[in-house]
């Protein structure tokens, strides 16, 4: 039921006509957001899996083979609002192919997931966590399985193609990556260094669960271990970590904040890895207000999902204090292929005594 300022009734001053020419801000609004749901059903439906493997997707053989059995006639829908903007194309009815838009749609289909999928809890219900109190609950909404997933498929286009060469310019024997989420990360590091091991820290039981598998999967359980850990009671696992020289951070900073926290944080990783001789940290900052037509992709949801969770999102110079404060002297910096996130290259500053 409508609530408030009788919105069910025509306001004064207004009238009632013919749709116009330019449909309005409310059908653009209204068209996007089925849009978008509608792109990532196709995702997880594998319809743009199909595409890729064969050039070419009929529908009723799709359908007749997908399990468990998808309905054709949804399937077609889905399939001509993708062809109305682009994405797909159709020579004949039942058909479908790559359409002008489709590489652009893949590159970025990991925001609609994280969007979508990882935060669809939060995002279904907006006006229902703007109540006070509701963040701890927003906080625990997000699916961690999705969230690591979707984070992965960012990674490909927009992250990993800067971030390794980065890692690579300096050689290590132990990594650990504090959020490790699907492991993808450390196990193409490993993949690529004979020899070296990694450890990656999660506190996400189902992510956890997901990295397990997949390191499994590929053989490399005897180079990889997951822990199941909260990075702000490091305390606990330390003695798995002593050899560690090589550290990565990304994409989990920003959820320690305040500011209080990610300095102890912070400070205590020169307790717990004591000859950790690199800090590779990567995370998002909170962008500029920019008119709505100019706004880049993933910042209006990211601080939006943050801003449920009553999670504080810093700006570069907040970082470059944390750093000051807690002993890491920035090497280097460098924007990642994310809107308004950057990859820090630390070392670790004199030595001082540290108390976790």
């Amino acid at each position: 039921m409508l609530k408030s300022h009788r919105l069910d009734q025509v306001l004064p001053g207004t009238h009632v006509s013919s749709p116009p020419t330019d449909p309005g801000l409310m059908a653009k609004a209204c068209n996007n957001a089925i849009l978008g749901q509608v792109i990532e059903a196709a995702r997880e439906l594998g319809l743009f899996e199909a595409l890729i493997e064969n050039d070419q997707l009929q529908v009723d053989e799709f359908c007749s083979r997908s399990a468990p059995q998808l309905r054709a006639e949804v399937i077609e829908h889905i399939a001509n609002l993708l062809t109305g903007v682009g994405v797909l194309s159709s020579p004949a009815l039942g058909t479908y192919m790559k359409g002008p838009k489709m590489e652009e749609v893949l590159r970025d289909l990991g925001y609609g997931a994280w969007l979508l999928r990882a935060c669809r809890t939060l995002i279904s219900d907006i006006g229902g966590y703007a109540v006070t109190g509701s963040h701890e609950r927003a906080v625990y909404s997000r699916d961690g399985r999705a969230t690591a997933e979707s984070s992965a498929m960012i990674g490909v286009h927009h992250v990993d193609p800067i971030m390794y060469p980065f890692i690579n310019e300096v050689p290590f024997r132990t990594v650990c990556d504090l959020g490790c989420g699907s492991a993808q990360r450390i196990r193409r590091l490993v993949r690529d260094a004979p020899g070296a091991q990694a450890i990656g820290v999660e506190i996400n039981a189902d992510a956890v669960q997901s990295a397990r598998k997949g390191v499994s999967d590929v053989g490399l359980g005897n180079s990889i271990q997951i822990i199941e850990g909260d990075v702000t009671r490091m305390s606990t696992i330390q003695n798995h970590l002593r050899d560690v020289d090589l550290l990565l951070m990304c994409f989990m900073g920003h959820d320690l904040w305040p500011r209080e926290r990610v300095e102890a944080v912070f400070r205590s990783f020169h307790v717990v890895f004591p000859k950790c001789r690199r800090f590779v940290f990567a995370d998002t900052v909170r962008g500029e207000r920019v008119p709505w037509d100019s706004m880049p992709n993933f910042q209006v949801g990211f601080e939006l999902i943050h801003a449920l969770q009553g999670q504080q999102i810093p700006d570069l110079q907040d970082w470059d204090q944390v750093f000051d404060a807690t002993g890491w002297n920035v090497r280097k910096r460098r924007p990642l292929g994310v809107p308004n996130t950057y990859v820090f290259d630390l070392a670790p500053a004199e030595r001082k005594c540290y108390a976790i």
